[in-house]
């Protein structure tokens, strides 16, 4: 039987849990702060089964700042994650912004990062690939490449109808509205809807909310795509409507920030996803333009 556990809906974190009898598969291990408590949520729902993996849905510091601490814990366990993402993590420049951002979003949560974090483990052990397959026990796995959210995004399908979701696919804001975060090619996201869409989703694990209760299967796609064609069309916008690029910026807090999600997302996050959406839109409106 698989069972998946969303192992930190406290500070809308991004942890899953996936087993059977045997064996554990852990994605996107989440905060650095929170990797203590996470950390220990993962001994009691592993029970004794094996942990296969740390699979990585892509490289933001939300997703796998906590990666250290799981390394110490398991140091036998792979983290298996894109080549862009391997290549990311490889620059000590990219570990330096990451450490930064974990210790800001402790800050914010009124604590500091746990002892013993060493940036040195914040890596990749095993790429993965666009169609891919792993089996573990029952638990049969496929990869699915999903670029526009990041360039290194992947979504994973278990046992066909449960899938732990890329952003770029969307996920749901706390005011009940879905929205999709192209920091890289809005047509990817597109794209990769279309490519997920053949699947018949049970378990939509999305990032930071959980899994969704509200539908499955082609109407979970069909709700998807629309908010991702509304959350497109309304960054167009900003882009059209304010030449000025703070201004600009102020449109996007509008949309997607407010202080009450900063114990989880800190501003200097939001500031730079926002800046990458609005450069991602410019870039596709000139070329759009231009051909």
């Amino acid at each position: 039987m698989t069972e998946v556990f969303f192992l930190n809906p406290e500070m809308n974190g991004t942890c899953y849990l996936v087993r059977d009898e045997e064996n554990v598969l852990i994605f996107d291990p989440g905060m650095a702060w929170n990797a203590p408590e996470t950390m220990a949520k993962v001994r009691e729902k592993s029970a004794g089964r094996q942990i296969r993996g740390i699979f990585l849905t892509h490289s933001h510091y939300d997703h796998i700042s906590a990666i250290p601490y799981f390394k110490k814990a398991w140091p036998d366990v792979p983290v298996y994650a894109a080549a862009y993402a391997a290549k990311i993590l490889e620059k000590p420049s990219a570990r330096v912004t990451m450490r930064h951002l974990a210790e800001q979003a402790a800050e914010n949560n009124g604590i500091r990062l746990p002892e013993g974090y060493d940036e040195a483990l914040l890596r990749v052990d095993e790429t993965i690939a666009d169609g891919q397959t792993f089996d573990f026990g029952s638990l049969h796995m496929v990869c699915i490449e999903c670029i526009g959210h990041t360039k290194d995004s992947y979504s994973f399908v278990i046992n066909d109808h449960t899938m732990i979701a890329a952003e770029t696919l969307g996920i749901l804001y706390e005011d009940g509205t879905y929205q999709s975060e192209f920091l890289v090619s809005s047509e990817g996201c597109r794209k990769s809807l279309e490519k997920c869409a053949g699947y018949e989703i049970d378990y939509y694990g999305m990032s930071h909310l959980g899994p969704t209760t509200d539908f499955s299967g082609k109407d979970m796609w069909r709700r998807l795509t629309e908010a991702f064609y509304s959350s497109r069309d309304r960054v167009r916008e900003i882009v059209r409507t304010y030449p000025d690029f703070e201004d600009q910026m102020k449109a996007m807090e509008q949309m997607m920030w407010s202080r009450e999600i900063e114990p989880y997302w800190p501003y200097d996050a939001f500031y730079l996803n926002a800046q990458a959406m609005l450069k991602t839109i410019a870039r596709e409106e000139a070329e759009r333009q231009g051909a």
